[in-house]
């Protein structure tokens, strides 16, 4: 409710309600052994793109909470706060408006799927290639692929990788 209010508002929490929606649907998405999460993980991962929430409104919002309101329960509880409410649903007078674009929020969820399709992307780079086959990386091979990821839009740049993944990571770990 508060996401829809956000949409129709044009409120700044916008992008911070979203994040929590996709970061929900992330922990939900891995239960896809559940039959009731396996049968929705299409609209549960097309939820998760940047282009679901492109020309959002109260209605869709509304059609995606009914939707997934059942598998909400799967969610491990250890990550989520309970929130009590006594109140009915009631959509008022609907009123269209501009979504806001500009996306400053950040999600390291998120963040690791960009990162991983963009590398699975470039699994056929001569360096990405040998981590997937654990062959051994010269010093040219590590300069190749520093520029490769540390370069592209996905990744933005070695300070928000380090950020999530830490600054000693082994890219192995990618194809673990």
């Amino acid at each position: 409710m508060r996401l829809q209010i956000t949409v129709i508002k044009q409120s700044k929490d916008f992008i911070k309600f979203r994040d929590q929606v996709r970061d929900l649907l992330h922990r939900l998405e891995e239960k896809q052994t559940i039959p009731m999460v396996k049968a929705k993980l299409e609209l549960i991962a097309d939820i998760q793109t940047e282009s679901w929430w492109q020309d959002i409104t109260p209605e869709l919002i509304e059609q995606m909470r009914r939707q997934l309101r059942d598998l909400v329960k799967f969610v491990d509880h250890q990550e989520q706060q309970i929130v009590y409410t006594n109140f009915e649903d009631k959509l008022g007078e609907i009123i269209e408006t501009d979504v806001p674009t500009k996306q400053t929020g950040f999600s390291p969820y998120q963040y690791r799927k960009k990162v991983e399709a963009y590398i699975r992307e470039h699994k056929n780079h001569i360096a990405i290639a040998k981590l997937k086959r654990n062959i051994p990386l010269t010093d040219a091979d590590l300069l190749s692929l520093e520029e490769l990821l540390f370069n592209a839009e996905a990744v933005k740049s070695r300070e928000r990788f380090e950020e999530v993944y830490g600054k000693n990571l082994s890219l192995k770990c990618f194809w673990c």
